[in-house]
């Protein structure tokens, strides 16, 4: 705890097959790649009360493929607290997490600079076959400013690909309640491929679009999309 993080060539704090950890009120910034990872089989791990700034900004000096230009990136098992962390201006993903997780009462703002299809809090099951112990809650918390960034991408020509909160290729089982998403290119909440998801009282004002419940490959066919300023009470 209580750690100052500068200027790192790659990632800030790195963990992998690790348990049993708590990081709290550090301040992380000007990360090349990502700010807090926890690989493959992470869990009982506590990230609470940072501050997180300026995360993989810099095209081409972050690590390749997926999970990478993050503010926190978590993978793991059961029992995983993100909690009261503040990140702001974040290159791609600023939290995402696989299997057992509980995100509350974080701020997020600006995010998606350098990496589009990006979501403000991000979950995926690639393979459907991360052990789930229990259901997964992301509440409380305020998604401010997605971006997106689709110079040298094939433009989706519905809208920007970037998302509030993005639950991804077999998520399940999630619970999303109470947060607050503003401001975001894209859209507020988007589902795409998710099953078992319960969302309930969150607010969404001037996004792109505000939900959107997307299934299969060739999603835009099979797209549902709710209003231009809501409340969700589902």
């Amino acid at each position: 705890k209580d750690l100052t993080i500068d200027f790192s060539g790659s990632n800030g704090i790195s963990a992998r097959s690790t348990s049993n950890i708590s990081i709290s009120n550090s301040k992380i910034s000007n990360t090349n790649n990502n700010a807090i990872e926890g690989r493959a089989g992470s869990n009982h791990i506590t990230i609470a009360g940072n501050h997180i700034k300026n995360t993989g900004l810099i095209p081409g000096l972050g690590v390749n493929n997926d999970g990478t230009y993050s503010g926190i990136s978590l993978v793991g098992t059961e029992d995983n607290i993100i909690d009261h962390n503040t990140i702001d201006s974040t290159g791609y993903l600023p939290i995402s997490f696989q299997g057992d997780a509980v995100v509350k009462n974080n701020v997020i703002n600006y995010f998606g600079l350098i990496k589009d299809d990006a979501g403000g809090i991000y979950t995926v099951d690639p393979k459907s076959n991360v052990p789930l112990n229990g259901r997964r809650q992301i509440t409380g918390n305020i998604i401010l400013h997605g971006v997106g960034a689709a110079e040298g991408t094939k433009t989706d020509p519905d809208g920007a690909e970037i998302h509030g909160i993005y639950l991804d290729d077999n998520s399940k089982d999630v619970d999303v309640a109470n947060n607050t998403i503003a401001y975001v290119n894209g859209s507020g909440i988007y589902l795409h491929n998710a099953s078992n998801i319960t969302i309930k009282n969150n607010t969404l004002v001037d996004n792109g679009e505000q939900v959107i419940f997307g299934y299969d490959k060739s999603v835009r066919s099979e797209e549902r999309r709710v209003g231009k300023e809501c409340r969700s009470r589902w």
